[in-house]
């Protein structure tokens, strides 16, 4: 086989690893850093003040409370003895929690209020599950739930019919979309 020109300028280039093996050391595995950490655990052993300990290691308190009160953290070995100086309330995904919490309350008034109207979630799940089989049958169930919305309209009827009404054509319209062939 004869090889082109291509190839003969490609066989001419070392083969070689892109991966460059690196060492990589911690900040905190430094041999000077290591002794700001020693001269920080004697400030607190003397003194109990988290701010100045922090001021040793040159970063703020409220990282060197997240230090002593993660035990995956490389610094946490050091500082696990004062670990009673941190807030015992002190929980670093609460903002998480709280954010959840906030983003989800709308959800569940909607759901309560279309449960005060008078829709039983398991009962309109489980009739969805058993009448619409496939998706012709759940696009009719949504046909027919618009033109009882649209009655209703015509008829002024109360508020809180249509809004059971209006939850039904949403679940069957998610029924629909997770309904797989």
């Amino acid at each position: 086989m004869v090889k082109t020109q291509y190839e003969k300028a490609r066989d001419a280039i070392p083969a070689r690893s892109h991966k460059v093996a690196r060492d990589y050391k911690s900040k905190w595995r430094k041999k000077e850093n290591i002794e700001l950490i020693e001269k920080a655990v004697n400030v607190l052993k003397e003194t109990s003040d988290l701010q100045k300990a922090a001021e040793i290691l040159n970063i703020k308190a409220s990282t060197l409370r997240s230090y002593i009160s993660s035990p995956q953290n490389e610094v946490y070995e050091y500082f696990k003895s004062y670990k009673h100086l941190v807030n015992p309330s002190f929980d670093k995904y609460e903002h998480a929690k709280k954010a959840v919490d906030s983003a989800r309350a709308g959800a569940r008034q909607h759901r309560q209020s279309c449960k005060d109207a008078g829709l039983d979630y398991k009962s309109y799940f489980s009739y969805l599950k058993n009448n619409c089989f496939d998706r012709e049958a759940t696009t009719r169930e949504i046909k027919s739930l618009n033109e009882s919305i649209n009655y209703l309209l015509d008829t002024k009827a109360p508020e809180k019919n249509l809004k059971v009404f209006r939850e039904k054509v949403r679940l069957a319209k998610n029924f629909f979309r997770n309904q797989r062939y």
